[in-house]
């Protein structure tokens, strides 16, 4: 990779609708909704763009990411218990299963279709309910599953969407992923879009610099 990543890509998306964004203190907010930071919780917020495309909002209450969730927890059962150790690789794989159309022209037909482009609200299920989605779906997607088991009790650790962008070979890249901080601080990636999943050391040398600009 080379050394211009840029991790600039929320504070682009509040600066381009800084004419919508509302703030509480220091915490931005969409249409009323607040606004996904690789800080942040994901559940009940909203996911804006670089560039002008859906706004896309993860529903709380979402039967799909429920569901999943739930099938997170059998996918990872041992003698009738969860063996948490299988909880990220099950995550990375069924979210890789309900997405398997990685095809940006579908995405943004279905931008297209419900008329959202322009940054109009659109929930995550839709993507969930027509299996396509690129680096964004996926990752909010294993970002939503994780928080919901961290709600259940089912693990301790903190799920965040990062994202970022790169220039490879004279052009810009941007990419999303999702990271994990397990209990013990210890940072693990699914990138079920690019199709790496593993702890932050593991991922040096391979298809993404998903170190963040203070690591």
């Amino acid at each position: 990779m080379s050394s211009y990543t840029e991790w600039n890509k929320t504070k682009v998306a509040l600066s381009r609708l800084k004419n919508s964004i509302g703030w509480d203190f220091n915490n931005p907010y969409y249409n009323g909704i607040p606004v996904i930071n690789r800080n942040s919780t994901v559940l009940g917020r909203v996911s804006l763009g670089e560039h002008p495309r859906g706004a896309i909002y993860v529903d709380p209450n979402s039967p799909y990411l429920h569901d999943l969730a739930e099938k997170v927890i059998d996918m990872s059962m041992e003698d009738g218990k969860i063996n948490k150790g299988k909880i990220l690789s099950s995550t990375y794989d069924i979210v890789k299963k309900v997405l398997p159309e990685k095809d940006i022209k579908k995405v943004e037909s279905i931008y297209d279709y419900y008329d959202v482009m322009g940054d109009g609200l659109i929930s995550l299920d839709v993507f969930l309910e027509n299996g396509v989605g690129v680096c964004t779906q996926h990752t909010l997607t294993s970002a939503a599953i994780l928080e919901i088991l961290k709600n259940y009790g089912v693990i301790k650790g903190h799920p965040n969407v990062n994202r970022n962008s790169d220039y490879i070979g004279g052009k810009k890249y941007g990419h999303a992923w999702c990271r994990y901080t397990n209990s013990a601080g210890q940072v693990f990636i699914l990138d079920s879009a690019l199709g790496f999943k593993g702890s932050l050391e593991e991922s040096i040398g391979g298809k993404w610099n998903y170190f963040r600009p203070d690591e």
